[in-house]
């Protein structure tokens, strides 16, 4: 990565020249908080350091490759002894391919964090195609078409004969199509999982089978929480072009990232500054618009509606071995070990007390501990 001087010269000049909305009621509950925007912006153009988190994230060794004819950029580490395991780790909106890196050393070096070297694996995370440095297919595509290319690369391009997936958000959905559809994805851990009988989300599912009156109210009230929380993603799957022009603002695209940060993170212990540092905050921020990125990371969700790609067709299953790690997600609570089983066939399950939709950064340590339990139950599937 090297982002040329004149383009963060230009976004700092745009940060700059910002025309603030004029000041609302305070705090988070109709949108972003004035004053944290404020400060935010204030911080970017002061003391926020690109090159810094540049040189962070160029320690690790990264690739383009070309797949179905748009580059595809993706990190490839490999670990010591790891006999060709390789463990694909999968982003969503609104993160990138940076948010994950924190999971790197742990799992190619598991002896320096109290594990053993020879649960060492290969690690693939690739940018998802319109996110960061992956270009973006000239239609918008769903994960199902993601996950076609994520299989080429890491069969075709890398090489493995087999492989495990982990994601969550959208990266969840595309490890799940690549345990459904690509056999050589031998098993997958999820945060967020596809559910069947192809409702949309955003619409609840009871899920297969009967229904029991206490699901059935269950159902209703969550519909209610739903309908509002989902507003994003009936905009971003129908008009994601509308939102695309965020773009020509800098704050404009941050203010729309970041609110999703703080209406999906875990906030019940810790406000959102303890949570989130303003460094991981903006670097997220500019590997969207620092690409011109913003506009394209959308296309994912017109594509799913195209493609049906949010859900299982109806009645069908995930057959692959499964592990999950259930985090106090605000915006997906996460489903029952007895409700996953009805769409998964889940060979490990973990529950967490505190962490939200972003637990690489809201609880790391779990999420790894997650991550390691489901390779443990899952290391004799790969080579």
């Amino acid at each position: 990565m090297d982002i040329p001087d004149h383009v963060l010269g230009e976004i700092k000049r745009r940060v700059v020249d910002c025309n603030f909305p004029r000041t609302g009621p305070t705090g988070w509950d109709i949108g972003p908080d004035h004053a944290s925007m404020r400060r935010l912006a204030d911080y970017w153009c002061t003391g926020y350091d690109w090159r810094a988190q540049e040189r962070r994230i160029n320690r690790f060794p990264q690739y383009r490759v070309a797949i179905f004819g748009d580059l595809l950029h993706y990190v490839h580490v490999q670990a010591p002894g790891s006999n060709g395991k390789v463990l694909v780790i999968l982003h969503g909106w609104p993160y990138t391919f940076a948010s994950l890196l924190g999971l790197v050393d742990p799992l190619i070096h598991p002896e320096r964090h109290g594990g053993n070297a020879r649960d060492a694996v290969d690690v693939v995370i690739p940018s998802l195609p319109g996110f960061a440095f992956s270009e973006s297919a000239q239609t918008p595509i769903g994960p199902r078409a993601m996950a076609d290319r994520i299989d080429t690369l890491v069969t075709e391009v890398l090489g493995y004969n087999s492989y495990r997936a982990h994601g969550g958000d959208w990266g969840g959905y595309i490890a799940s199509w690549l345990g459904y559809e690509h056999p050589r994805c031998v098993a997958v851990d999820l945060t967020v999982s596809l559910r069947n009988s192809g409702l949309r989300t955003g619409i609840v599912d009871p899920g297969v089978g009967e229904i029991s009156p206490e699901d059935h109210a269950k159902t209703i009230e969550a519909q209610g929480t739903l309908q509002r929380s989902f507003a994003y993603f009936q905009q971003q799957g129908y008009r994601p072009t509308t939102i695309g022009y965020f773009s020509d603002s800098p704050v404009g695209a941050a203010q729309w990232i970041i609110d999703k940060y703080y209406l999906w993170s875990d906030r019940r212990i810790r406000s959102f500054e303890q949570i989130f540092s303003m460094d991981q905050l903006l670097t997220e921020v500019m590997l969207y618009v620092a690409t011109d990125s913003f506009a394209t990371g959308l296309w994912v969700y017109e594509g799913a509606y195209e493609e049906d790609g949010n859900t299982l067709p109806q009645g069908a299953r995930v057959e692959r071995p499964t592990g999950f790690s259930a985090f106090p997600d605000p915006l997906v609570p996460p489903p029952t070990r007895a409700e996953l089983q009805k769409v998964y066939d889940v060979v490990q399950y973990a529950q967490f007390d505190s962490g939200g939709h972003f637990p690489f950064y809201e609880n790391p340590s779990a999420l790894l501990q997650g991550i390691g339990e489901f390779l443990q139950v899952t290391t004799g599937l790969t080579s």
